[in-house]
């Protein structure tokens, strides 16, 4: 209990020490990591099979399952598969894509914010050393270490999220092409079908 509290202790010491702009950093990291998880609670959702034919469906979503299960059983219309396997990549696709590039920015933002507080911390320290009247190195580096926590917080946070990120442009590139093969395979049925049934 004792090694907790004095952890404690030291990181909010640290942590106030870092300045004001340590609470923007700390908004943008819960932000980050909070958009993350839920992507990837979503993306393993939608985890969709390599081969369309080869799977079982019920590890699927429902949409895309009883899509699936219309195209094996060839049960509607292929230009109804077709538009309802379009309707349901627009449903998916560009969700992801737009909180990919919100995340991709957030990551980007936390390094400069943290440099943005060490030159902060950096002019505060000169500033300081012209009000004393002192050029010690003792201020001076006690000085540019403060300066320097945003800057590393900054990278604490970005480089993770950045590996995430990666991670994340995988899964959504997988789950794209599986779309396309859905579409392909409609657009097959409806091109080996009689023109009556793809009316």
């Amino acid at each position: 209990m004792d090694v907790l509290m004095n952890f404690c202790t030291e990181f909010f010491k640290i942590w106030t020490s870092g300045g004001i702009l340590m609470w923007p950093l700390l908004l943008i990291a819960i932000l980050i990591y909070w958009l993350v998880f839920d992507m990837f609670s979503r993306l393993s959702k939608n985890n969709m099979p390599d081969n369309i034919l080869l799977f079982d469906t019920d590890n699927l979503p429902p949409k895309v399952s009883n899509i699936i299960n219309d195209i094996l059983e060839d049960n509607p219309a292929p230009t109804v598969m077709r538009n309802r396997v379009l309707a349901m990549k627009a449903e998916y696709l560009p969700n992801i894509k737009g909180r990919l590039n919100i995340l991709t920015i957030l990551a980007g933002v936390s390094p400069l914010l943290g440099l943005l507080g060490t030159v902060m911390g950096m002019l505060n320290t000169f500033s300081q050393m012209n009000r004393v009247s002192v050029q010690t190195s003792d201020l001076m580096a006690g000085g540019i270490s403060e300066a320097l926590i945003t800057t590393q917080m900054g990278l604490i946070i970005a480089v993770p999220a950045l590996i995430m990120i990666m991670i994340l442009k995988g899964k959504r590139d997988k789950l794209s092409q599986f779309f396309q093969k859905l579409e392909s395979v409609c657009y097959y049925n409806l091109v080996s079908q009689p023109t009556d049934k793809a009316a």
